[in-house]
């Protein structure tokens, strides 16, 4: 391949045998290989998109707003995806999988990006538990819902007791 990187397959015989191997399993590896021939191809792409960068001189394409948001698709992940149904349906899941796998690699990759992970406060234990409590309250079945408040009662008449006890 152009531009140093690496072929999926380096060594031509070694695809050539896994090819074979393939052949020899009944077809059981055949979605190994539309997946290792899907990632060549992309391998091809990215090549050939990396060839034909625009000149240092020449200004770059503003990112869109959309692309700054850590969850939003960028450009690429978006013709990809629209391009899945007009596929032939052996090629839709392994680019379906290959599209979450950049989406994956662009949201972890960030190092910015906290993954919905807050500073905790140094609250009492009996508040973290509460707040835990009402956190999923809401999504939980009318029974459960009951039980939940049971226990925050609970909690409760624990932490009125806690306080009495402490002033006598």
């Amino acid at each position: 391949m152009a531009g140093g990187k690496e072929d999926f397959f380096p060594d031509k015989e070694k695809g050539k045998n896994i090819s074979a191997m393939s052949q020899k399993d009944d077809g059981m590896d055949m979605d190994f290989m539309k997946m290792a021939d899907t990632i060549k191809m992309f391998q091809t792409m990215m090549s050939v998109a990396e060839n034909n960068k625009l000149p240092k001189n020449s200004a770059p394409e503003p990112e869109e707003e959309d692309d700054a948001l850590p969850f939003n698709m960028n450009r690429r992940e978006r013709i990809l995806q629209a391009a899945i149904p007009f596929l032939d349906q052996e090629y839709q899941r392994n680019l379906y999988i290959v599209v979450r796998l950049l989406e994956m690699k662009r949201v972890l990759g960030q190092e910015s990006v906290m993954l919905e992970s807050r500073s905790r406060k140094v609250d009492d234990s009996h508040i973290r538990q509460r707040k835990l409590l009402n956190a999923v309250r809401p999504y939980l079945s009318g029974e459960e819902k009951a039980r939940v408040d049971w226990m925050v009662k609970i909690m409760d008449m624990k932490t009125i007791l806690e306080r009495k006890e402490d002033e006598t």
